[in-house]
């Protein structure tokens, strides 16, 4: 989303005149905390009579919708079913669900599943363990081996029940990008909900959810006084909105500030996509992705830049790197995970790491790694970026230099790094006897450091975690180690030449910002505060007849803003431009001016276009909601369902 902007001390906006689509500016007095606002001021504040009415008129339409695909009759052919080319999206989407349609099956033997079929059915699913990924790469084989939706579809039905639920779902999301089968999967967090629902949310979900089913509505909520029902939808509609406290300033923990950050179900989700999308699962992957190694370092660099944006809001300084495994581990962490996730374990403050043992469990696929490891991969990889010269386990060697022809089959420096600061392998000598697999081996270390000796090996901390891992304020602090190295390597790199970075008969004459909505404010400020963004429990839940119970969880959001450009194109003729907009802070924590230097690792890109400048001046708007950066919505099952 967009950054946080001055907004302490805004008169203008009145928190108390929130609710559902409007946002709360103060993030010290959530909309929905009961120590705020009366029960009755909350259930006045959700039951806005213009949104009952908007919300009425879509399940009218949405049930029109569904006659008219429940009267299709699906051709056949031999012996099977047809799925009609209209509705077999809605059949692939399906296949993410958790339904009872899928009965309880034994784990049958099916041919090319033995390795899916072995991990049991209740474990936490995660590509960072060696047999997981084996089971994933079969599991992936299987779904890109069909010959059509339809074989996709059936092929799924029968699989689902047998394997590993989760396991289940990242292979279909796999399938799903790498074959054009033309459906984009849902959101992770509606999909495998509880994963990100905390436990008090999700007894309360199946047990009003039931309830709700029989007409009836519970007095009393959960005994967690952040979550509130609302009703008024039918006798099949719930709603639970669960509060997050936004204590920037109040805690003793300092970092304890920025959970709310952390813990955002769509950062987590964002960890997910980008971990399917750029994991190579077979060594051929690998080919097919250009310049991996330098969007990792992209990916991540401007991650960082965004969550130190929010430390300075929050009055702390930028992120301090973390790997020289010599030194405590300040930050403790302390996971606020659903039931799905009970293996992932929190760490007390001040933990010192030591050598990790091999488990005692001699089957588990876990490593030995000794901390000295670090020390001599950071020492042995600086010195071959100041040669220009990686070298492999294999002996071979390769060029560092970014500089390229662009049209040739050579890769830059900074994607060579990447790939091998970022390759990974399920093969235990290539992590520890080489220098590629820093990030990975990092991961398994550090997620580990509570446990050294493994006798509890599969409770693992959010570190080894693919979703999760930005939960712990060491996952930050690691990225930072790993983004200094890719520093070093572009200081020794020629930098740019003011040539290379302007156009001499293009001139930037004007840039500013304006708020489309909101709270009238002055040229310049992007306005920032906190929304309720509804995610569908139904689905990734097990309720009896479908019941529809949302969750509303209260968020960071921004008020839409248009970016207004005017741009002088001196030449005679019409000229295609690629226009970046950025932000970057102006005061460090202490309030004082950054220089250049200090602000250089805290741009974050917030928009990128192609723009055709006609000869003359040229005033460009653009509209938040068109950036190709942010996005307001990630594919929600009711979304998907009506675009399909």
């Amino acid at each position: 989303e967009c950054l946080d902007g001055e907004y302490r001390n805004k008169k203008s906006f009145d928190p108390t005149q929130a609710n559902e689509n409007s946002m709360v500016w103060d993030r010290s007095k959530n909309p929905f905390d009961s120590n705020v606002m009366s029960q009755k001021e909350i259930m006045t504040r959700i039951h806005d009579p213009r949104r009952l009415e908007k919300i009425k008129r879509q399940q009218k339409k949405k049930m029109k919708k569904e006659k008219r695909i429940n009267k299709i009759n699906y051709p056949k052919s031999k012996n099977e079913d047809k799925i009609p080319d209209n509705t077999w999206r809605r059949e692939v989407l399906k296949l993410f669900e958790k339904s009872s349609m899928y009965e309880k099956t034994d784990n049958q033997a099916m041919g090319g599943l033995e390795k899916s079929l072995k991990i049991p059915k209740d474990a936490s699913f995660s590509p960072f363990n060696e047999e997981h990924l084996e089971a994933a790469k079969e599991l992936v084989k299987v779904f890109m081996g069909v010959a059509d939706e339809e074989e996709l579809v059936d092929q799924g039905r029968e699989i689902n029940p047998r394997v590993n639920h989760q396991l289940f779902i990242y292979a279909l999301n796999v399938a799903l990008r790498k074959k054009a089968f033309g459906v984009s999967p849902p959101n992770i967090e509606e999909t495998l909900p509880e994963l990100f629902v905390s436990d008090s949310v999700m007894e309360a979900a199946k047990e009003k959810g039931l309830r709700v089913n029989n007409n009836k509505i519970a007095k009393n909520i959960a005994d967690d006084k952040s979550l509130h029902v609302r009703s008024g939808f039918g006798p099949n509609k719930l709603k639970l909105i669960q509060s997050v406290k936004f204590n920037q300033q109040s805690s003793k923990d300092k970092e304890k500030r920025l959970d709310y950050w952390r813990e955002d179900f769509k950062l987590n989700s964002l960890l997910y996509n980008w971990n399917i999308v750029h994991t190579p699962l077979e060594k051929e992957d690998e080919n097919k992705m250009p310049r991996r190694g330098e969007m990792f370092y992209n990916y991540y660099n401007q991650l960082l830049a965004r969550y130190n944006h929010e430390r300075l809001s929050a009055g702390l300084p930028p992120v301090l790197p973390y790997g020289d495994m010599d030194k405590p581990i300040k930050e403790g962490v302390t996971p606020h995970l659903g039931a799905g996730a009970r293996k992932i374990v929190g760490r007390r403050p001040n933990t010192i790491p030591t050598d990790l043992e091999e488990p005692e469990d001699k089957d588990l696929p876990y490593l030995a790694i000794e901390k000295s490891f670090f020390r001599e991969y950071r020492k042995n990889l600086t010195k071959q970026i100041r040669n220009g010269e990686l070298i492999y386990k294999n002996g071979e060697t390769q060029k560092l230099s970014d500089k390229v022809e662009i049209n040739s089959e050579e890769k830059r420096g900074i994607d060579v790094l990447g790939r091998c600061i970022d390759y990974f392998s399920t093969e235990k000598d290539n992590r520890t006897k080489s220098c590629e697999g820093l990030n990975d081996l990092g991961h398994t270390f550090l997620a580990r450091v509570h446990d050294p000796k493994q006798k509890e090996a599969t409770l693992v901390g959010p570190m080894d975690s693919y979703i999760f891992s930005a939960h712990d304020p060491l996952f930050y602090r690691w990225h930072k180690y790993l983004d200094d190295i890719f520093q070093e390597y572009k200081k020794t790199q020629r930098p740019y030449t003011g040539t290379q970075l302007t156009y001499s008969d293009v001139h930037l004459k004007d840039v500013h910002i304006a708020s489309d909505s909101g709270p009238v404010t002055s040229c310049g400020e992007v306005l920032t505060g906190c929304s309720v963004h509804n995610y569908q429990l139904s689905r990734g839940l097990d309720f009896q007849n479908d019941p529809n119970v949302e969750l509303g969880v209260v968020r960071l959001d921004h008020f839409q803003f248009t970016t207004h450009i005017r741009i002088l194109n001196k030449l005679q003729k019409s000229l295609d431009v690629n226009i970046r907009v950025f932000l970057a802070p102006k005061y460090n924590e202490k309030g004082k001016t950054m220089n250049f230097d200090e602000q250089r690792l805290l741009w974050v890109l917030m928009d990128e276009w192609v723009q055709k400048l006609r000869s003359g001046v040229n005033n460009i708007r653009r509209s938040s909601t068109e950036s190709t950066v942010s996005e307001s919505c990630m594919n929600r099952f009711i979304d998907l369902e009506e675009d399909s």
